[in-house]
């Protein structure tokens, strides 16, 4: 159906374990707080041009984190986005269609009263 699908937190860990991917515990344990994720170097040459004008994106943003679980692997038609220091797989994207994030971009400070 070509549907473009995103997961967020959950959501991101079921897509990818949807598509055959290993889900697991966090190696490092639970995940709290607002943590740097950095993006990786050359998207605007990937072919994402769905996720907007990639080159100029800042190289690391914070992000409110709140999970346990996380993907330990990825298949070769996937990209790595973005990765932090506790959580190798961020963001991840399939072609145009699948779109992952560990973290909750939805979430404001405010939200959270931080």
């Amino acid at each position: 159906m070509r549907k473009r699908v995103l997961g967020i937190c959950f959501g991101h860990q079921v897509l990818c374990r949807a598509l055959g991917w290993r889900v697991g515990r966090a190696r490092g344990g639970w995940d709290v707080g607002v943590r740097t994720v950095t993006f990786a170097r050359g998207l605007d040459h990937l072919g994402l041009e769905f996720l907007g004008d990639l080159e100029d994106l800042s190289r690391s943003t914070a992000i409110v984190e709140v999970h346990q679980d996380e993907v330990w692997e990825v298949p070769p038609r996937a990209t790595v986005l973005a990765s932090s220091d506790k959580t190798r797989v961020e963001a991840f994207a399939v072609g145009e269609h699948a779109l992952g994030i560990q973290g909750h971009p939805e979430y404001t400070l405010s939200l959270i009263h931080i």
